[in-house]
């Protein structure tokens, strides 16, 4: 092991931990030391699903893992702030980011030494990030918008003695396929690491059932309303109920009791799962005849693991999104619908 090349690794969801991985694998790091600092919070689904990731790839990559957890968010945030003071005494040759958009990762990006910083997928969200970061070299200022929040958090950054500002050049390492609009590094994966887990002993290819990938799409408030998300809901089972059994894996922030009434009425097979559905087909080994969603992550990442797969994703129109969503959600479907067939589509 190169002990004096350090890397670290600020996480906090289940995808965002798999891209770490990932980056591990196909960027030649395992012979540097790897350090995972992740974030857990309250939601106990959310914590099993990254441990279940962690526990599937820790025989095969040695990482170090550092924990912040937390139960009210005011602890959390002294907490991520006495943290990154001591991660700034220290040094890192590379800082892989998830959600480089949250306040507390942007403070440590201002306070971390490191020589490459790299964003991690964040969901679909990567795909509007690279319309946000258009400049080679781009201020970091979680203090921009100014507002009594950020003015108290601005006083006790000060407090830590905590810096809030910085130039930095972000790279890309993600499974989307696209140019950098800011021109630098761009590293694409196809989950080769996951794949490694995946051979053709024993593998089930599952011809009767059509799954459809949950969403959070209520609890974000991306949709308008709950009555709004069970409409669009109700015309995919309408129309895919008729051509095979339709099998739904909730997210895990998902209130399955909404749905309920949907679920009987069109006979809908509920799986839950304990880890997230890339690591399920893969360690169950089954091979999907068809997954169906809305603009969901999985259906890419799915994609790339199961090319075979027949991807489907229903379109949101606008009229249904609330307006602080609209231009997220178009980017990320204008992108898909170049990819994947629309339901309905002929």
């Amino acid at each position: 092991m190169e002990t004096n090349t350090r890397n670290i690794f600020i996480v906090s969801s289940p995808f965002q931990v798999l891209s770490a991985f990932e980056a591990i694998n196909k960027m030649e790091l395992g012979n540097q030391e790897n350090i995972f600092l992740i974030y857990k919070g309250s939601n106990t689904i959310q914590n099993d699903q990254i441990e279940s990731v962690l526990q599937f790839f820790l025989d095969k990559f040695n990482v170090k893992v550092d924990y912040l957890k937390y139960k009210y968010n005011a602890q959390f945030f002294i907490k991520k702030f006495y943290t990154i003071k001591k991660l700034s005494r220290g040094r890192f040759e590379k800082l892989f980011i998830g959600h480089i958009n949250e306040y507390s990762n942007q403070i440590a990006i201002c306070n971390i030494n490191f020589n490459k910083i790299y964003n991690l997928d964040d969901g679909a969200a990567t795909l509007k990030q690279n319309q946000d970061f258009v400049n080679t070299n781009e201020l970091i200022d979680p203090h921009s918008l100014r507002s009594f929040s950020n003015s108290l958090k601005l006083i006790i950054s000060y407090i830590f003695n905590l810096a809030d500002k910085k130039t930095i050049k972000l790279h890309w390492f993600t499974m989307f396929n696209f140019k950098p609009k800011n021109r630098n590094e761009y590293i694409g994966h196809s989950f080769d690491a996951l794949k490694l887990f995946l051979n053709s002993n024993n593998i089930v290819e599952d011809q009767s059932k059509i799954y459809f990938i949950g969403t959070n799409l209520v609890n974000a408030m991306v949709v308008k309303d709950l009555s709004t998300y069970l409409f669009l809901l109700e015309e995919i089972f309408e129309q895919k109920c008729k051509e095979g059994q339709i099998v739904y894996i909730p997210h895990r922030f998902e209130n399955l009791f909404d749905l309920k009434i949907l679920f009987d009425k069109y006979s809908i097979e509920i799986l839950r799962i304990d880890s997230i559905v890339e690591l399920f087909f893969v360690k169950n080994k089954i091979v999907p005849k068809e997954i169906l969603s809305f603009y969901s992550t999985a259906l890419f990442s799915l994609n790339k693991i199961f090319p075979e797969t027949n991807i489907t994703f229903q379109w949101i129109d606008s009229q249904f999104l609330n307006a602080s969503f609209k231009d997220t959600v178009n980017t990320v479907q204008q992108y898909y619908s170049n990819i994947f067939k629309k339901n309905n589509e002929a």
